[in-house]
């Protein structure tokens, strides 16, 4: 279940992304030299950044909690 969720959230973010970039390309938003535009892209990456700390948390967490579980079982 912790698999699917991550996926999702991941193909969540992947999914805005694009979109974002894709937009920002076809509709001429995306310039560089403009000052605010350039760092509400930042935030973005920012919130990017963040989704796959949180994302790699729960991985971590998820094979620790198997790795117990697997001793408990061989233990017993």
């Amino acid at each position: 279940m912790l698999t699917l969720v991550v996926a999702l959230v991941v193909l969540v973010a992947l999914y805005r992304l694009a979109e974002g970039a894709i937009a920002g390309l076809i509709l001429g938003v995306l310039d560089p030299l403009e000052h605010q535009g350039f760092q509400r892209k930042q935030v973005s990456a920012k919130h990017l950044f963040a989704l796959a700390a949180v994302t790699l948390v729960l991985s971590v967490s998820y094979w620790l909690l198997r790795e117990r579980d697997d001793r408990m079982a061989r233990g017993s």
